[in-house]
């Protein structure tokens, strides 16, 4: 998962719940069902998770992180020894 994808399943998360969470309290409320709301709340957070918790590679790796090359060592690993004053 890259950056862009952490942003993306984050936003996901965050208005999959808070929609879920309007939906079921606006049902809890119209029919006088408190535990149809909490199951209904409850099934929204299952899908939310379902769609954000998986690294979906079609949906969280649209930008893969490319990394730079290494470059060798000038001193072919040798320490530097530094210089003592005084």
């Amino acid at each position: 998962m890259d950056f862009a994808g952490q942003r993306l399943s984050e936003r996901l998360s965050a208005i999959g719940v808070g929609v879920g969470a309007a939906v079921s309290f606006a049902y809890g409320y119209t029919r006088g069902d408190y535990d149809g709301m909490i199951r209904l709340f409850f099934a929204s957070v299952l899908v939310t998770g379902f769609i954000t918790i998986p690294a979906w590679p079609f949906l969280y790796a649209r930008n893969p992180v490319r990394w730079r090359e290494s470059k060798p060592r000038a001193n072919n690993g040798e320490k530097r020894r530094k210089k003592r004053r005084g």
